[in-house]
């Protein structure tokens, strides 16, 4: 399917993340809820750049472009509280895929330049520690 010099492929489930993350050149996550995204996470640390909806936490994160507006949205009553459910905007999303497609590959340098980052970043090394004292370990 295309919109414009843009290409859309809705891919299969698939086994092999690291196949998938070989094969594409961005990854968008229109998403309408904040929490942390392990596709953009696993995405920006293999070198393809994500393109996702303002929201946090991963908003400003080294790799993770969150320039998709939203527009309103919804809250809910859960247990604990209310529940945000954000409305990615269209015309945002149009625009930024626009943007991204016609950059002359500066996107692909960013996301590479992520994932040397995120190789760092992510290390056992890193994250160790945080990982053993929240096991209570």
């Amino acid at each position: 399917k295309r919109i414009g010099k843009v290409r859309i492929r809705v891919l299969p489930a698939v086994e092999d993340h690291a196949d998938l993350y070989r094969n594409v050149d961005l990854m968008v996550i229109p998403r309408r809820y904040a929490g942390q995204s392990l596709p953009a996470s696993e995405a920006a640390s293999a070198g393809v750049p994500v393109l996702m909806t303002d929201l946090s936490p991963q908003d400003g994160w080294s790799g993770v472009d969150s320039s998709i507006k939203v527009s309103g949205g919804s809250s809910h009553l859960m247990r604990g509280g209310k529940f945000h459910v954000a409305e990615p905007n269209p015309r945002s999303i149009a625009e930024q895929l626009l943007r991204y497609t016609s950059d002359a590959g500066e996107h692909r340098h960013a996301g590479q330049q992520a994932a040397s980052e995120w190789a760092v970043a992510g290390s056992w090394g890193n994250v160790k520690d945080r990982w053993l004292d929240w096991l209570g370990t």
